[in-house]
Protein backbone atom coordinates (compact mmCIF):
# COMPACT_ATOMS: atom_id res chain seq x y z
CA UNK A 1 0.00 0.00 0.00
CA UNK A 2 1.42 3.35 -1.04
CA UNK A 3 1.73 6.34 1.27
CA UNK A 4 -1.00 8.37 -0.54
CA UNK A 5 -3.50 5.47 -0.29
CA UNK A 6 -2.71 4.96 3.39
CA UNK A 7 -3.10 8.70 4.03
CA UNK A 8 -6.42 8.68 2.19
CA UNK A 9 -7.79 5.80 4.31
CA UNK A 10 -6.61 7.31 7.59
CA UNK A 11 -8.05 10.71 6.69
CA UNK A 12 -11.46 9.18 5.96
CA UNK A 13 -11.44 7.43 9.32
CA UNK A 14 -11.64 10.81 11.05
CA UNK A 15 -15.26 11.42 9.90
CA UNK A 16 -16.07 7.83 10.87
CA UNK A 17 -14.80 8.52 14.39
CA UNK A 18 -16.83 11.73 14.45
CA UNK A 19 -20.01 9.78 13.63
CA UNK A 20 -19.39 7.04 16.16
CA UNK A 21 -17.96 8.95 19.11
CA UNK A 22 -18.46 12.70 18.73
CA UNK A 23 -22.07 13.13 17.70
CA UNK A 24 -21.64 14.07 14.04
CA UNK A 25 -24.84 14.10 12.00
CA UNK A 26 -25.41 13.17 8.38
CA UNK A 27 -25.38 16.77 7.17
CA UNK A 28 -22.09 17.42 8.97
CA UNK A 29 -20.54 14.47 7.12
CA UNK A 30 -21.88 15.65 3.76
CA UNK A 31 -20.58 19.17 4.40
CA UNK A 32 -17.08 17.80 5.05
CA UNK A 33 -17.19 15.64 1.92
CA UNK A 34 -18.49 18.53 -0.21
CA UNK A 35 -15.67 20.71 1.09
CA UNK A 36 -13.26 17.97 0.01
CA UNK A 37 -14.41 18.71 -3.56
CA UNK A 38 -13.08 22.24 -3.14
CA UNK A 39 -9.76 20.85 -1.87
CA UNK A 40 -9.51 18.54 -4.89
CA UNK A 41 -10.09 21.51 -7.18
CA UNK A 42 -7.44 23.52 -5.37
CA UNK A 43 -4.83 20.82 -5.90
CA UNK A 44 -5.74 20.58 -9.58
CA UNK A 45 -4.99 24.30 -9.86
CA UNK A 46 -1.61 23.62 -8.24
CA UNK A 47 -0.98 20.79 -10.72
CA UNK A 48 -1.68 23.08 -13.65
CA UNK A 49 0.51 25.85 -12.21
CA UNK A 50 3.41 23.47 -11.48
CA UNK A 51 3.30 21.55 -14.76
CA UNK A 52 6.39 21.91 -16.96
CA UNK A 53 4.37 20.50 -19.87
CA UNK A 54 2.03 23.51 -20.12
CA UNK A 55 3.39 26.81 -21.49
CA UNK A 56 2.71 30.06 -19.69
CA UNK A 57 0.01 31.05 -22.16
CA UNK A 58 -1.75 27.74 -21.63
CA UNK A 59 -1.66 28.19 -17.87
CA UNK A 60 -3.11 31.69 -18.13
CA UNK A 61 -6.06 30.16 -19.97
CA UNK A 62 -6.46 26.87 -18.06
CA UNK A 63 -6.28 28.27 -14.52
CA UNK A 64 -9.31 30.61 -14.76
CA UNK A 65 -11.11 28.17 -17.09
CA UNK A 66 -10.86 25.30 -14.62
CA UNK A 67 -11.64 27.51 -11.62
CA UNK A 68 -14.82 28.69 -13.36
CA UNK A 69 -16.30 25.42 -14.60
CA UNK A 70 -15.26 23.38 -11.58
CA UNK A 71 -16.48 26.13 -9.27
CA UNK A 72 -19.89 26.06 -10.97
CA UNK A 73 -19.98 22.27 -10.60
CA UNK A 74 -19.28 22.52 -6.86
CA UNK A 75 -21.81 25.32 -6.49
CA UNK A 76 -24.66 23.36 -8.08
CA UNK A 77 -23.72 20.23 -6.14
CA UNK A 78 -23.73 22.22 -2.90
CA UNK A 79 -27.16 23.69 -3.63
CA UNK A 80 -28.59 20.20 -4.12
CA UNK A 81 -27.00 18.92 -0.91
CA UNK A 82 -28.45 21.74 1.16
CA UNK A 83 -31.85 21.45 -0.51
CA UNK A 84 -32.11 17.69 0.13
CA UNK A 85 -30.20 17.16 3.36
CA UNK A 86 -30.04 20.65 4.90
CA UNK A 87 -30.63 21.01 8.62
CA UNK A 88 -32.65 23.71 10.36
CA UNK A 89 -29.80 26.19 10.11
CA UNK A 90 -29.57 25.97 6.29
CA UNK A 91 -30.09 29.32 4.53
CA UNK A 92 -33.23 29.91 2.51
CA UNK A 93 -31.30 31.60 -0.30
CA UNK A 94 -29.82 28.94 -2.56
CA UNK A 95 -26.76 31.01 -3.48
CA UNK A 96 -25.62 30.90 0.16
CA UNK A 97 -25.56 27.10 0.24
CA UNK A 98 -21.81 26.68 -0.53
CA UNK A 99 -20.86 29.17 2.19
CA UNK A 100 -23.08 27.30 4.64
CA UNK A 101 -21.44 23.98 3.77
CA UNK A 102 -17.95 25.43 4.18
CA UNK A 103 -18.88 27.03 7.49
CA UNK A 104 -20.29 23.72 8.74
CA UNK A 105 -17.24 21.72 7.64
CA UNK A 106 -14.83 24.20 9.22
CA UNK A 107 -16.88 24.57 12.38
CA UNK A 108 -15.93 23.42 15.84
CA UNK A 109 -15.61 19.66 15.97
CA UNK A 110 -15.59 19.13 12.20
CA UNK A 111 -12.50 21.02 11.12
CA UNK A 112 -10.19 18.12 12.02
CA UNK A 113 -11.91 15.96 9.41
CA UNK A 114 -11.40 18.63 6.79
CA UNK A 115 -7.74 19.09 7.74
CA UNK A 116 -7.18 15.31 7.58
CA UNK A 117 -8.68 15.09 4.08
CA UNK A 118 -6.64 18.09 2.91
CA UNK A 119 -3.53 16.41 4.30
CA UNK A 120 -4.21 13.22 2.36
CA UNK A 121 -4.53 15.15 -0.89
CA UNK A 122 -1.32 17.02 -0.08
CA UNK A 123 0.51 13.70 0.34
CA UNK A 124 -0.82 12.54 -3.03
CA UNK A 125 0.16 15.84 -4.65
CA UNK A 126 3.77 15.51 -3.48
CA UNK A 127 4.22 11.75 -3.89
CA UNK A 128 2.28 11.15 -7.08
CA UNK A 129 2.42 14.43 -8.95
CA UNK A 130 5.54 16.39 -8.03
CA UNK A 131 7.80 13.33 -7.85
CA UNK A 132 6.51 11.43 -10.89
CA UNK A 133 3.54 12.55 -12.94
CA UNK A 134 4.50 16.15 -13.71
CA UNK A 135 7.40 14.93 -15.86
CA UNK A 136 5.22 12.48 -17.79
CA UNK A 137 2.22 14.43 -19.03
CA UNK A 138 0.24 17.63 -18.53
CA UNK A 139 -2.57 17.38 -15.95
CA UNK A 140 -6.06 16.82 -17.32
CA UNK A 141 -8.39 19.55 -15.94
CA UNK A 142 -11.38 17.22 -16.37
CA UNK A 143 -9.81 14.39 -14.35
CA UNK A 144 -11.36 15.35 -10.97
CA UNK A 145 -14.90 14.99 -12.27
CA UNK A 146 -14.87 11.21 -12.64
CA UNK A 147 -13.57 10.65 -9.14
CA UNK A 148 -15.78 13.26 -7.50
CA UNK A 149 -18.95 12.10 -9.28
CA UNK A 150 -18.36 8.42 -8.49
CA UNK A 151 -17.56 9.20 -4.86
CA UNK A 152 -20.59 11.42 -4.32
CA UNK A 153 -23.04 9.14 -6.10
CA UNK A 154 -22.17 6.51 -3.49
CA UNK A 155 -22.31 9.04 -0.66
CA UNK A 156 -25.66 10.52 -1.70
CA UNK A 157 -27.24 7.10 -2.34
CA UNK A 158 -26.16 5.99 1.11
CA UNK A 159 -27.35 9.25 2.64
CA UNK A 160 -30.81 8.82 1.09
CA UNK A 161 -30.99 5.28 2.47
CA UNK A 162 -29.93 6.58 5.86
CA UNK A 163 -32.73 9.14 5.85
CA UNK A 164 -35.27 6.65 4.51
CA UNK A 165 -34.61 4.08 7.22
CA UNK A 166 -33.86 6.62 9.96
CA UNK A 167 -30.61 4.76 10.57
CA UNK A 168 -28.19 5.50 13.37
CA UNK A 169 -24.49 6.35 13.33
CA UNK A 170 -23.42 2.75 12.69
CA UNK A 171 -25.18 2.67 9.32
CA UNK A 172 -23.77 6.09 8.47
CA UNK A 173 -20.31 4.75 9.30
CA UNK A 174 -20.90 1.99 6.75
CA UNK A 175 -21.53 4.81 4.30
CA UNK A 176 -18.07 6.15 5.13
CA UNK A 177 -16.62 2.67 4.48
CA UNK A 178 -18.29 2.57 1.05
CA UNK A 179 -16.92 6.03 0.29
CA UNK A 180 -13.41 4.90 1.24
CA UNK A 181 -13.65 1.87 -1.07
CA UNK A 182 -14.76 3.95 -4.04
CA UNK A 183 -12.23 6.68 -3.24
CA UNK A 184 -9.31 4.23 -3.11
CA UNK A 185 -10.39 2.49 -6.33
CA UNK A 186 -10.77 5.73 -8.31
CA UNK A 187 -7.54 7.13 -6.82
CA UNK A 188 -5.55 4.10 -7.95
CA UNK A 189 -7.12 4.06 -11.40
CA UNK A 190 -6.53 7.79 -11.87
CA UNK A 191 -2.86 7.71 -10.92
CA UNK A 192 -2.20 4.45 -12.75
CA UNK A 193 -3.30 6.14 -15.96
CA UNK A 194 -1.32 9.30 -15.26
CA UNK A 195 1.93 7.53 -14.39
CA UNK A 196 1.86 4.98 -17.21
CA UNK A 197 4.81 5.68 -19.48
CA UNK A 198 4.01 6.39 -23.06
CA UNK A 199 4.80 3.46 -25.29
CA UNK A 200 7.23 4.10 -28.07
CA UNK A 201 5.65 3.96 -31.50
CA UNK A 202 6.49 0.77 -33.33
CA UNK A 203 8.27 1.21 -36.61
CA UNK A 204 6.53 -0.22 -39.63
CA UNK A 205 8.19 -3.30 -41.09
CA UNK A 206 10.64 -2.74 -43.85
CA UNK A 207 8.87 -2.65 -47.15
CA UNK A 208 9.86 -5.17 -49.73
CA UNK A 209 11.91 -3.79 -52.63
CA UNK A 210 9.87 -2.88 -55.63
CA UNK A 211 10.39 -5.07 -58.66
CA UNK A 212 12.49 -3.45 -61.38
CA UNK A 213 10.76 -1.84 -64.29
CA UNK A 214 10.54 -3.85 -67.42
CA UNK A 215 12.56 -1.19 -69.20
CA UNK A 216 15.39 -1.44 -66.66
CA UNK A 217 18.56 -2.93 -68.12
CA UNK A 218 21.24 -4.19 -65.74
CA UNK A 219 24.73 -2.98 -66.53
CA UNK A 220 27.33 -5.68 -65.97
Amino acid sequence: MTAPVLALILANLVPAAGLLFFGWHLFDLLAVYWSENVIIGGFMLLRIAASPKIPIGGKLFLLPFFATHYGLFCFVHGVFLVAIFGDGSAPADFYRAPAHLLATAAGEGYGLGLVALAGSHAVSFVQNYLRRERQIAAPNPFAPYGRVIAMHLVVMAGALLTLGFDAGPLFTTLLVAAKIAVDVATHRAEHRLRSAPATAPTEPPDSEPEPPDDDYVAIE
